[in-house]
């Protein structure tokens, strides 16, 4: 029987390898033709039905006003959409180990971000895992 610690390596690997198959399973479906829009769509579509129903179990009335609205599509704009369409077009041009090395820079480049800006703490076991990055 394995050990918990070793379950969670593992599903973090499996993870790693998920993500890393983002990068060529977008290529390939920019290079078919399909428009960013249309697969941003179907992302947050199925992203809110899921974590909605688990909102919806956990609170049983999810809190919904104008504002949180606002918010919520202010969040999905500047988080989702721009960012998302900008990623798309991109992966259309650029060869695909280019378009990884790219996005790999983007949590390299958030942590000095985030230790200049007092939101997280130095360690060397953090610095390792950037280096390692």
């Amino acid at each position: 029987m394995m050990s918990e610690r070793a379950q969670l390596t593992g599903f973090l690997l499996l993870l790693g390898c998920g993500w890393g198959l983002t990068t060529p399973l977008i290529k390939i479906t920019v290079s078919a033709g399909y428009q960013p829009f249309g697969i941003i769509f179907w992302q947050m579509l199925i992203g809110a039905v899921l974590l909605g129903a688990v909102r919806w179990r956990q609170m049983r009335r999810m809190p919904f006003s104008l504002r949180t609205l606002a918010v919520w599509l202010m969040i999905a704009t500047i988080g989702t959409l721009i960012p998302g369409t900008a990623s798309y077009r991109a992966a259309f041009h650029l060869p695909s180990g280019v378009m990884s090395i790219v996005i790999a820079t983007i949590p390299m480049i958030a942590f000095p971000i985030a230790l200049a800006l007092g939101n997280d703490h130095f360690s060397f076991r953090r610095l390792g895992g950037f280096a390692l990055g």
